[in-house]
């Protein structure tokens, strides 16, 4: 190559290009990863002109080693990550100063909290200057790296920075358990920035600054025109801050019922989910994507059928809402009497508390059949009006189902299920858990303006983690992570603050399960495998939670708890191996209680997994080698363990059937005490398939105890979950 090539440098002076610098950079860039350089280096004549410069030369670099990523030759994208991490360092406007005046410089600029300034002396800062460590950046993919650049870093700060503040901010809250303050932030840096636990979006955005930190929130609206238009304003605030919410409808009143003294004046539920549903998109989530919700209604209400319709295609225009995703909340007596194929009513809330006294919510199991029942009854006497008898409960299920097919909607909740393993059922302030959040792993106790739901989540890497000591040591980091994150968040209103305080819900997630199988060389059939590592992060969290119990208290809800009667103990030792290890800790819950009434919820990771380079949630990869199209372009991501282990990560998400995901999502959930995001895949292409494949998973699900069914994915369907799952949990 001719040499009278001249480049510009970073500082803007001009040298004449040497291929040997080109060559050291690549050469860099491929340290470590299983590539031959020499196919890179063939590359360079194509890009190299008079003038360009040095940044130019390493974006193309970069790009080049994208384009020889394959899903044969996945390692690439480390090549290109490297290359990435050494262009952001170089080009580091910030480049030179201490770690004590980069943060002072961005807390100026408004994107850290003051309270680093204050919490931290200099000598801290020094301190934790000597524990970054840049060099980690070189594990990350491009797609990492990328994402977290354009998604969760501000303008001013590198990745390390990114990690090591988010810890500091932690440590604000910390209280010596054993481990002093700045130990238990080196201790945390290290886990985020290894990547052994992974934040979720509203905590990487929000976290630094000092905003909203929670993920999940379910509010219940009253029968009131007043409540209404006040979870209308909770809604947007909500949105406003990051959150995503589900938000139960089951009290307002049916068409045609009365209000006030008008008879035949209400409208359907529809009319105000549209309210909602346009809510959500004009508010969006700090202009980087709209507001998400689900909206979920009892199969016993009257207005189900347009509830149903709201999405579909076919039925009056009128009543669509295309922005929300809906949640059908069914009991048991409704899947006994649409698996007998018997008859099923439907009715209004309204009309049949002041016509039989009957309030049916916060009922389940035993009480809900007996109160139905009544109702039942009055609608065979004529006492109900607003009601209608369904002569088969199937042809709902066959509603519910057209809709799946046609828009992966509406999510499924078995709400009997829920509050019968409520860890907060005793609790006489509370009228039990309407429905789920968003994504469908996180919920709790809701009471109408009084408490909305709020939840704190991460997910644990299990891909990174190598033995079952250091999933201890990560899940009860994590304990702390999460709870301290509670106390720091700027809730975005009265009623999830009251929530927060009362019940400390926190809900530590699970990634990467494909990419553990996938490195042991095994796969999703290893129930024994599955279980044991949902058993082992239970437990550990408990532990933890009975740690910060001892210092802070335990929950104000706690004396009511299942954790006070001893429950949830026993449910656990029941279903354990070593029964003994969990009979162990309920002496300690009798004298300390528990930090938290919920610790545990998996949630879709689908945003945040491509930071973690890891399969997200504990469901198998849709892909093990993609193109991620976003915002700032499209983003090549293969499984972390792909070259190694093709075989494992061959039996993708469709290549399961619905049955047996339910069977090891079921393994997990006997250990999870909230929910679990569980999506399916149903190939309508695929020879034999017929509807009723559909029908029987649902069951199954239902009958394997699971709580709830997440988004129903068809191939060759449009899919707009994404934005649902990027907007909870991330």
């Amino acid at each position: 190559m001719s040499k009278c090539y001249r480049v510009v440098k970073r500082d803007g002076t001009r040298e004449p290009f040497d291929i040997q610098k080109v060559k050291q950079s690549i050469a860099y860039a491929c340290e470590g990863v299983d590539v031959n350089p020499l196919e890179l280096e063939s590359r360079i004549d194509y890009f190299i002109k008079d003038g360009i410069k040095t940044s130019d030369i390493q974006l193309n670099i970069i790009e080049h080693a994208k384009q020889l990523a394959t899903s044969q030759t996945p390692q690439w994208l480390m090549v290109a990550g490297h290359a990435f991490a050494m262009s952001e360092h170089h080009g580091y406007a910030l480049k030179g100063k201490t770690f004590y005046e980069i943060v002072k410089y961005i807390v100026n600029k408004g994107f850290y909290s003051k309270s680093l300034l204050t919490t931290y002396t200099k000598e801290d800062f020094d301190e934790f200057e000597q524990s970054l460590d840049h060099s980690l950046d070189l594990n990350y993919s491009y797609a990492a790296l990328f994402t977290n650049k354009h998604k969760y870093q501000n303008p001013y700060e590198l990745n390390q920075h990114m990690h090591m503040v988010n810890a500091m901010r932690f440590g604000e809250m910390h209280v010596e358990s054993g481990v002093g303050r700045n130990e238990f932030v080196r201790n945390t840096y290290r886990m985020l920035a290894e990547r052994k636990f992974s934040l979720a979006t509203p905590f990487m955005s929000n976290h630094r600054s000092g905003g909203n930190t929670a993920s999940c929130f379910i509010l219940s609206i009253d029968d009131s025109i007043d409540s209404i238009f006040e979870n209308i304003h909770r809604i947007a605030k909500i949105s406003k801050n990051g959150g995503g919410l589900g938000i139960y409808l089951g009290k307002l009143r049916a068409k045609g019922s009365s209000v006030g003294k008008a008879k035949n004046a209400s409208n359907t539920v529809v009319q105000w989910i549209k309210i909602i549903n346009d809510t959500l998109v004009a508010v969006n989530q700090g202009g980087k994507r709209a507001g998400a919700g689900t909206v979920a209604l009892p199969v016993w209400h009257n207005d189900v059928l347009d509830f149903l319709d709201m999405q579909t295609e076919h039925g009056d225009v009128r009543l669509k809402a295309y922005d929300v995703f809906p949640q059908l909340v069914v009991p048991d007596l409704f899947m006994e009497r649409d698996k007998n194929q018997e008859r099923w009513c439907t009715f209004c809330p309204f009309e049949v508390k002041n016509v039989l006294g009957i309030d049916i919510h916060g009922k389940y199991g035993k009480d809900f059949e007996e109160a139905y029942r009544v109702i039942e009854a009055a609608i065979d006497s004529g006492k109900l009006k607003v009601c209608k008898v369904w002569p088969n409960a199937r042809e709902i299920t066959k509603v519910a189902m057209r809709s799946n097919f046609e828009t992966g909607l509406p999510y499924y909740t078995f709400i009997d299920r829920v509050n019968e393993l409520n860890p907060n059922a005793g609790d006489p302030e509370a009228e039990g858990i309407p429905c789920f959040n968003l994504c469908t792993e996180s919920n709790s106790n809701v009471v109408a303006d009084k408490y909305a739901h709020v939840c704190n989540l991460g997910s644990i890497n299990v891909g990174n983690i190598e033995t079952f000591d250091e999933l201890e040591a990560v899940t009860r980091g994590a304990v702390r992570m999460l709870n301290y994150g509670s106390l720091l968040t700027n809730h975005p209103d009265e009623i999830t603050k009251a929530h927060s305080e009362r019940y400390r819900t926190i809900g530590i997630g699970v990634m990467g399960l494909h990419d553990y199988l996938a490195k042991k060389f095994s796969n999703f059939q290893d129930l024994e495998t599955i279980s044991l590592i949902f058993e082992h992060i239970q437990y550990s969290a408990i532990v933890e939670s009975i740690e910060m119990a001892k210092v802070f208290g335990p929950f104000p809800a706690f004396e009511h708890s299942r954790w006070a009667s001893g429950e949830m103990i026993q449910r656990y030792a029941s279903q354990s191996k070593d029964p003994n290890k969990w009979n162990e800790l309920q002496p300690l819950i009798d004298e300390y209680g528990i930090y938290n009434s919920q610790l545990t919820s998996p949630a879709p990771t689908t945003s945040t997994s491509i930071s973690q380079d890891a399969s997200a949630s504990i469901l198998p990869v849709y892909s093990a080698f993609f193109s991620e199209d976003n915002s700032n372009g499209s983003i090549k991501v293969a499984a972390k363990y792909l070259s190694m282990n093709p075989l494992t990560y061959g039996k993708t998400q469709s290549k399961h059937s619905a049955l047996e995901i339910v069977d090891f999502v079921s393994e997990a959930q006997k250990w999870v005490d909230t929910g679990i995001s569980m999506e399916w895949v149903f190939d309508q292409t695929k020879e034999g398939f017929k509807a009723k494949d559909l029908y029987d998973a649902i069951h199954y699900a239902h009958q394997k105890g699971l709580k709830s069914i997440y988004y129903i994915r068809s191939i060759k369907q449009k899919d707009n979950a994404e934005e649902s799952c990027v907007a909870c949990s991330g």
